[in-house]
């Protein structure tokens, strides 16, 4: 997702855990607040977040799992990224190849997820690519047919998402006309979701998505995403089922923008001290 555009002040403030949070499992995830980019801990789907370690250095648009158990990542500056889960550390891997974009060479614009342990993006001409976890270098697997447009200009923006559940690929993906203040006012691709294939990368459409919104985690069945208010701050979580076409949308909003989670569940790390969570009602430990 785009959000370099987004000013922090924009985001609500500090990263906590919501009281009110519906209890969910827990995951790593990478967010959006006020104090910049950060990695952290999410609870799924209820949206709480809390960081891990300092603030990110640049924004990283997406996380998942490598085939060796180690969360893998894209940087602003499209360079794979491993993640300490203990500490939130981030070590540069390699550039991947991915052209950046000139008008805004800062923002973090492939999604970017994890699948039975391969490394995947989707770039701006939305090719899906698999990345090497040794060198970072990013190899085509194909386009996925969805219609593109050049957005490296101040007056069209993309929403877009990637997330697995199921063993599957989903892309959310919308394009849209902006005005001076960057507010959207028409759409040139409506907000949709895609399951990609991955051996040929090619795109079959499932659903359509509300408007602002992105897919960025699942599990075996569903997938987890955001969407935004207007003003592009959170407006709420959201939980599609992929197979029967439907939105639920959670309130109340999270406290972050989310950019992308690794499958709930896949926790816990086990240098991670007692922490009560109010979400769940007890100590987790993670």
């Amino acid at each position: 997702m785009n959000m370099n555009w987004m000013s922090t002040a924009v985001i609500a403030a500090a990263l906590f855990f919501s009281a009110g949070a519906p209890a969910g499992s827990l995951s790593y995830a990478v967010a959006g607040s006020s104090d910049g980019f950060a990695f952290g801990v999410a609870n799924l789907p209820g949206g709480s977040f809390m960081a891990v370690g300092a603030p990110l250095t640049s924004q990283v648009g997406g996380i998942g799992f490598g085939a060796d158990r180690r969360i893998y990542g894209l940087d602003a500056g499209n360079n794979l990224v491993r993640i300490d889960a203990a500490t939130g550390a981030v070590t540069t891997v390699g550039y991947s190849g991915i052209p950046l974009l000139s008008f805004q060479p800062d923002a973090a614009i492939v999604p970017f997820a994890s699948c039975d342990g391969g490394l995947y993006g989707v770039d701006v001409t939305n090719t899906l690519n698999r990345f090497d976890p040794k060198t970072g270098a990013a190899s085509a697997i194909g386009s996925t047919g969805i219609p593109f447009i050049n957005i490296d200009s101040d007056s069209v923006n993309e929403f877009n998402g990637l997330a697995v559940s199921g063993g599957d690929i989903y892309f959310s993906y919308q394009v849209f006309n902006v005005d001076e203040n960057f507010t959207r006012t028409t759409d040139v691709y409506p907000n949709a979701l895609y399951r990609l294939d991955r051996k040929t990368g090619l795109a079959t459409k499932v659903m359509d998505l509300p408007t602002l919104s992105t897919v960025f985690s699942g599990d075996d069945r569903l997938l987890y995403g955001e969407v935004l208010n207007p003003d592009y701050t959170p407006a709420g979580m959201l939980i599609v089922d992929p197979h029967k076409a439907k939105v639920t949308t959670l309130a109340p909003a999270p406290a972050v923008v989310f950019f992308s989670a690794v499958q709930p569940r896949e926790l816990p790390h086990p240098r991670h001290p007692v922490r009560r969570i109010p979400a769940a009602g007890r100590p987790v430990r993670y």
